[in-house]
């Protein structure tokens, strides 16, 4: 029997931007049930098409970044299928799966945080109908560092899927079958253990209700309550706002974060001239800071310039508007953006004039000298909103189920 590998992709639906929306199924693919294992609901409905039917030997969880480019959250490998379609999925056939599943739940005593998913999923849509579990997985590993595969063969960061046109744009699972190059090439993925936690890292339930009943401060941060956290404009405003706060501080910041060795306390910080997100300018120096959350360098067109490979930019616009206006100055030039953003500075043109600046560096500064912030109204805010960009993979959205999931169970009991 051929062999397949399942692209599951995750965080697809309408209910992460909609906080009364259903409660998505797919959360449980990186929890431990209370007894200790793992199970996958593969998208959108809990089921298959019956031709695959014990056909999958591995299942990638995985999310889209762009419609050329998916990364990998983590590997579901030693599967057991639980999920069977009979016949075509019709609301009797839907019916009789359900209560397959019910009975299955009760059996293996599947509970997350001492909940069956039926009574946590009690308000969602067609919750009387719905399939809960589609695999039991014995095997699931986290990945490492970010793994990206791509349709793009251009893009050298990303593993190649050389016979795969493109990714679903509106399905969101993709089966690649053995005896293809894509198969080989997830098939490499998938035994690299470089690229995996050497342990399974998911969590039960009650590790998150612990930290939902004693969650920080920062929990409330305004900046997630406005649902802010990834918004660039949001963040130029409050690094203005920080630096200009305690300019003897900044002084120290540019220092010892940005490597300028001298900076005085004496400057102006202007927002968006010329489109820059943040220009600062003392009596002798000039310093261009561009802020990334999730998006990339912005293209000035399509096309580069004839002869070369690099990549026309608002880099280069920015530098050439600083070096025109400000000639009598000495220019510094930065890129600040978040761990997961892995922005490529060589690719663009005037990009070598750029240092990237990575918010971890940014956080610990602050982190490190909070005492001379002491005095200055919303500074934990700042410091929090930051911390949710120093990781290496981007878990926002992992996050955001993680609570939502807690939530719906401490308010089942708490009802009790």
């Amino acid at each position: 029997m051929t062999k397949e590998i399942l692209l599951n992709i995750m965080y697809t639906g309408t209910y992460l931007e909609d906080e009364n929306a259903n409660i998505g199924h797919e959360i449980i693919n990186l929890f431990k049930a209370d007894n200790g294992s793992n199970y996958i609901y593969v998208l959108p409905y809990g089921s298959m098409s019956k031709k695959h039917n014990d056909k999958i030997k591995s299942i990638l969880l995985v999310k889209r970044c762009s419609s050329k480019i998916i990364e990998i959250i983590a590997k579901a490998t030693d599967l057991e299928q639980v999920a069977y379609i009979q016949k075509a999925f019709t609301k009797d056939e839907r019916q009789i799966q359900h209560q397959f599943q019910l009975d299955y739940l009760d059996k293996n005593k599947i509970t997350y945080g001492g909940l069956k998913q039926y009574k946590i999923c009690e308000h969602n849509k067609g919750n009387d109908e719905c399939i809960y579990i589609t695999f039991k997985a014995n095997n699931i590993r986290k990945a490492s560092k970010p793994i990206y595969i791509t349709t793009d063969k251009s893009n050298t960061d990303c593993y190649f899927m050389e016979d795969v046109e493109h990714f679903p744009s509106q399905s969101p699972k993709m089966y690649i079958e053995e005896g293809t190059k894509g198969f080989d090439v997830l098939e490499k993925i998938i035994n690299n253990d470089t690229l995996w936690e050497d342990k399974n890292t998911t969590p039960k339930v009650q590790e998150i209700l612990n930290k939902r009943k004693n969650k920080d401060k920062g929990a409330n941060n305004f900046i997630d309550i406005i649902q802010k956290q990834n918004d660039e404009l949001v963040f130029s405003n409050l690094f203005k706002y920080i630096f200009d706060a305690n300019p003897l501080a900044f002084s120290k910041f540019a220092k010892e974060v940005l490597s300028i060795a001298s900076f005085s306390f004496d400057f102006c910080t202007l927002r968006e001239k010329e489109n820059i997100d943040l220009l600062l300018l003392s009596n002798d120096k000039a310093i261009v800071i561009e802020n990334k959350i999730k998006s990339n360098i912005n293209g000035i067109c399509e096309r580069h310039d004839i002869g070369s490979d690099l990549i026309q930019s608002q880099l280069k616009k920015y530098r050439e508007y600083v070096e025109k206006n400000y000639s009598e100055k000495e220019c510094f030039y930065f890129i600040f953006a978040p761990n997961y953003n892995h922005i490529k500075l060589e690719n663009y043109e005037c990009g070598e004039y750029y240092k990237l600046i990575e918010f971890s560096e940014i956080y610990n500064f602050f982190e490190k000298n909070k005492s001379l912030y002491k005095k200055i109204p919303y500074f934990s805010e700042f410091l929090y909103a930051l911390k949710k960009h120093i990781k290496s993979i981007d878990s926002s959205h992992e996050e955001i189920m993680h609570e939502r999931f807690a939530d719906a169970i401490l308010k089942i009991k708490k009802a009790r």
